[in-house]
């Protein structure tokens, strides 16, 4: 194989979930359609340039996302997820106007990500101005870890809450389908 088709796909394959075969189609696309492959390139340049917002995490272009900026957020309520997935799933529905915090990952020692891995002394910071916080994250070991170490390090006053009835245990929040995800939403119950 030529060198630059074997690197270009050697390339695609970091992406999750693109094996040989489909990087080396995707590779073969993109050389077959130059102007879509530099529009797709600059895309991911410009995307590249994306920061986290300082407040909650989420990603933008400045150093403060669009929500947390929103004045008719309510500020009081903090839905924590655990990728932007969540967020960008999440929003579009309108079923929640509060803001949130992007942890970016779970506490799992066995991957070496520990609580100080996930800015968690900054959501403590941002729940101190918060009634509620909701806790998105999966119901897997890790996301149950993740959850009980931010339960206890949250002042006793905030009402902590999660999804409620409809996702099935072991889910995956960002393989929901909408109207699961809203329902779990609308129904929270405490934690």
């Amino acid at each position: 194989m030529i060198k630059s088709i074997e690197n270009l796909v050697e390339s695609i394959t970091k992406l999750p979930g693109i094996g040989q075969k489909s990087a080396l189609r995707y590779a073969l696309w993109l050389i077959n359609n130059p102007q879509d492959a530099k529009e797709i390139s600059k895309s991911i340049e410009t995307a590249l340039h994306l920061k986290k917002c300082k407040i909650c995490a989420n990603l933008c272009e400045s150093d403060i996302c669009d929500i947390c900026l929103d004045e008719n957020r309510d500020k009081s309520t903090i839905c924590v997820v655990e990728t932007i997935e969540t967020l960008l799933n999440l929003e579009p529905q309108h079923i929640y106007n509060g803001v949130y915090f992007v942890l970016w990952g779970l506490i799992s020692p066995i991957e070496g990500i520990y609580a100080n891995d996930l800015g968690l002394e900054k959501l403590k910071e941002n729940a101190a101005l918060a009634n509620e916080i909701i806790l998105m994250l999966d119901d897997s070991i890790e996301g149950n870890l993740t959850a009980q170490y931010i339960i206890e390090m949250l002042p006793k006053d905030i009402k902590i809450t999660k999804p409620a009835s409809g996702i099935p245990v072991g889910y995956n929040i960002d393989s929901l389908d909408k109207l699961t995800l809203q329902k779990a939403f609308q129904n929270r119950v405490p934690y």
